[in-house]
């Protein structure tokens, strides 16, 4: 445990295989044999393992953990869905896993139950400012304005430089039609936060909604050079953007986009 603990996972990972070679299926050493696997960058290798872990000791809360939050970060979310419900059964006041189970129930379009999940993760921890920002995404997406700028507002009071809140609540307020209002907000999360992607995507869908072309342009721009999955649901807005639309064949308005690189960027996880 020292040497996975100070990064050497290679002394551990031999440690570990010797000690099950003296004592087989022991669930500690198979646990945290699949947590090396996971900080190797193999994560579908520590899932059979945390498994057999679980196979032995089902009442294991760090175990069902680790294997909820490797299964969702693989995106293999109706498992991590079970996995977190067979958490939260062990531990139903954990507020953590209460904000994961609603992470993974918006990814599959579960609105009803994240926005839930997310409210008890909530209650149990008042605290939070991404819950509260998460909680205002999925109040948006089932088309709550209102909800979900309360929700971004009371993130931002709980942490006023939080860029993702600011890019949500310019969001909601650009869909009302409150554009001025919106850019203030859109402008803020980039400053805050300028390796967020959507911040840009939101900002730029602000300037084309005010007829500011080269400013919609260059915002659309970064955000595809820092996450290239954008190019596709911008290029979709963008025709169906009130005022200033940007009159370009795809595979002109395509190449715009990617001027800044995009083409050569990776994707970019994001926080469920």
């Amino acid at each position: 445990m020292r040497l996975q603990q100070a990064g050497d996972l290679a002394g551990a990972e031999r440690l570990y295989r010797d000690l099950l070679l003296r004592l087989p299926g022991e669930p500690d050493v198979l646990h945290l044999l699949g947590l090396v696997q996971h900080q190797k960058g193999d994560s579908a290798a520590a899932l059979p393992l945390i498994a057999q872990a679980l196979a032995a000791r089902p009442d294991s809360a760090i175990y069902r953990r680790n294997q909820a939050s490797i299964l969702a970060g693989l995106g293999r979310l109706e498992e991590a869905a079970e996995a977190y419900e067979a958490l939260l059964a062990l531990t139903p006041g954990d507020a953590e896993a209460q904000a994961g189970l609603a992470g993974v129930c918006r990814h599959v379009g579960r609105w009803d139950e994240a926005a839930a999940r997310y409210r008890r993760a909530l209650e149990l921890r008042p605290g939070s400012a991404p819950w509260q920002s998460a909680l205002g995404d999925v109040l948006q997406g089932q088309g709550d304005l209102d909800g979900a700028a309360a929700a971004y507002r009371a993130a931002l009071g709980l942490d006023p430089d939080f860029g993702v809140a600011e890019s949500g609540l310019g969001n909601v307020l650009r869909e009302q039609g409150r554009l001025e209002e919106a850019l203030t907000h859109c402008r803020r999360a980039v400053e805050l936060a300028p390796d967020y992607p959507q911040g840009h995507s939101d900002l730029g869908y602000c300037l084309q909604e005010l007829g500011r072309q080269d400013e919609a342009l260059a915002a659309y721009r970064k955000a595809v050079a820092l996450d290239r999955r954008l190019l596709k649901p911008i290029m979709m807005k963008i025709p169906k953007a009130a005022h200033g639309r940007l009159w370009l064949q795809p595979s002109k308005l395509k190449a715009l986009l990617l001027e800044a690189g995009g083409s050569s960027s990776q994707p970019r996880d994001r926080v469920l």
